[in-house]
């Protein structure tokens, strides 16, 4: 197992910050902690305590992120523009929280099925066919069990009834 090297320093995140930047990426969530740092994405090496982006007449130049080569967890943030296709993680935990209302449709005996939690947490476990609807800011946490990297654990499914 390869060591992980991380900072050592605290890192934080303020909320307005994450949010502008989060407007910005249209339907994308704003990974800051994932399996490497992609430039094609504009992403940036997470090397200071506080994060931050740098946008260019509202255009993101970059974005700060932390890697995580072992790719067991991930940490995003996504909103109501954060679109979903019915997908499934085979060996993923998802744990959604938000304080706005969010909205899971999954698919259970054949048949989809809707809960909806007005604000708190989502816990969406390995296997089960699903997408999310967000109303507000989510922080998003993806968890590998028995070692599973995160960043290829998931598949697009579309329902058949």
């Amino acid at each position: 197992m390869r060591q992980v090297q991380t900072p050592k320093f605290p890192l934080i995140a303020e909320l307005n910050d994450l949010a502008n930047c989060l407007d910005r990426l249209g339907n994308r969530p704003l990974k800051l902690i994932a399996e490497k740092v992609y430039r094609k994405f504009n992403e940036v090496k997470w090397d200071t305590p506080k994060w931050s982006f740098v946008q260019d007449n509202g255009i993101i130049e970059d974005k700060k992120l932390l890697s995580n080569p072992d790719d067991t967890f991930q940490f995003s943030i996504a909103n109501k523009e954060s679109k979903q296709d019915f997908h499934v993680h085979k060996h993923i935990f998802e744990i959604y929280v938000s304080n706005s209302k969010m909205e899971i449709s999954y698919i259970r005996n054949n048949k989809e099925e809707t809960i909806q939690v007005s604000n708190g947490v989502l816990i969406v476990p390995p296997e089960v066919t699903h997408k999310v609807k967000l109303n507000g800011i989510t922080f998003v946490f993806q968890a590998g069990i028995k070692g599973a990297k995160v960043h290829k654990d998931k598949e697009v499914r579309t329902p058949k009834f």
